[in-house]
């Protein structure tokens, strides 16, 4: 008896993208009612499927219902220091048991990291976890293949922006901010801030924009630069990204958008230009008889009405327009259109919102020399006004 794997998931893979196992055991082919048992065990629990075998005696499977299941969506935007995401990063164990004539026999067991990630099939294909998870390749993980594409655009922020970094853990365990003013001179240190509870299979997230360097009395002005560096136990410096900042010469409100990216992490792009809010009106009606006995009088008055209006809604619209883009930012603006979550902050708070658009176009300089895109989008507090009957 032996059974073993013939395929398996990388050791970290994207939770929302296929995790196909292909087994065989050496007994698939003498038993007629052989039948691969796969047991699937995350944090949320185990999961059990049968699947009998293939006309060529393998099994193969997909674990990925039960892991993206398991994965937990958490944004907090007011933390100020670096936070372990729980089950963001999860755990797996996937065992595949032979099963026939009434019986389980070997056992074959691989187990691996899912992380909150849907990447583009094209992405996925040519995926090496090595490119996103601390430790290998790179000391620090920003959840990107490219270490200074984890700030959009351009590795710059507005400096009333939040920047928000998402990582696996790897060997850090401190994190040194260093805010400096345009020509290099250092204004603020903040730090080194230990990291609590360390675990170098779990996703932190850290905001080093507006709301972080507020809470720790430091500022960012026009032109000036933001440095974390990320410190091993030793604390000697492993890793180190810099953003710098700039400030948006508008008339008008603008509105940060941030947004769940493919990747895990959080990305933020600036409207800066002209915003239209419309209030949009749907009523809540029953209609009753206007009659009524008054006296011994039976009638009505002429101002009761029958139609009542028993409450009204108001849905919120925002038309929300960019500054001009390049064509790298026409690209990357994509991220934000099919994105599953979505908050905007015109400077009160982070605020839910969903997006009313249906389509999206990537634009090129080839065809359009000036680019700039409209989005609309729609509030989550949805105000009701209450009336009697």
């Amino acid at each position: 008896m032996a059974i073993s794997f013939t395929q398996t998931p990388q050791a970290y893979t994207p939770a929302y993208n296929d995790q196909y196992f292909t087994a065989l055991s050496t007994l698939a082919s003498a038993h007629a009612d052989f039948v691969y048992l796969v047991t699937v065990t995350t944090p949320m629990g185990i999961t059990s499927y049968k699947y009998p075998k293939r006309a060529d005696n393998y099994g193969v499977f997909n674990v990925m219902e039960p892991v993206k299941n398991a994965i937990k969506r958490r944004f907090n935007p007011n933390i100020t220091t670096a936070q372990l995401i729980l089950n963001k990063s999860i755990p797996v164990t996937v065992v595949v048991t032979e099963t026939y004539s009434g019986g389980a026999y070997s056992v074959a067991a691989f187990s691996f990291y899912a992380f909150d990630a849907c990447l583009k099939e094209k992405d996925f294909r040519t995926y090496n976890y090595m490119d996103y998870v601390s430790g290998f390749t790179n000391p620090v993980s920003f959840l990107s293949p490219n270490l200074n594409d984890f700030i959009y655009p351009k590795k710059k922020a507005i400096t009333k922006s939040d920047v928000w970094l998402c990582f696996y853990l790897g060997n850090v365990r401190s994190i040194l901010v260093t805010v400096y003013n345009e020509i290099g001179v250092a204004q603020s240190i903040i730090g080194p801030t230990a990291i609590p509870s360390p675990s170098p299979t779990d996703i932190y997230m850290l905001n080093l924009g507006y709301t972080y360097l507020q809470a720790n009395s430091a500022i960012m002005l026009n032109g000036w630069s933001c440095q974390v560096q990320f410190l091993d136990s030793t604390s000697t410096a492993i890793q180190a990204a810099t953003f710098y900042a700039y400030s948006s010469c508008t008339k008008y409100t603008q509105y940060n958008v941030y947004y769940l990216k493919r990747n895990g992490s959080i990305g933020c792009f600036p409207f800066e230009k002209l915003s239209q809010d419309t209030v949009n009106k749907s009523t809540n009606t029953v209609r009753l008889s206007r009659y009524n006995l008054t006296a011994g009088v039976y009638g009505y008055n002429t101002y009761d009405a029958e139609k009542y209006v028993v409450s009204t809604q108001e849905i919120t619209t925002t038309i929300l327009n960019t500054n001009w883009l390049t064509q790298d930012e026409s690209a990357a603006l994509q991220e934000l259109f099919d994105s599953t979550a979505i908050w905007i902050d015109s400077g009160s708070g982070y605020e839910s919102v969903s997006n009313n658009e249906v389509s999206y176009q990537p634009k090129k300089h080839v065809n359009d020399k000036l680019i700039q895109y409209t989005m609309t989008i729609e509030r989550s507090v949805q105000e009701t006004r209450q009336r009697g009957i």
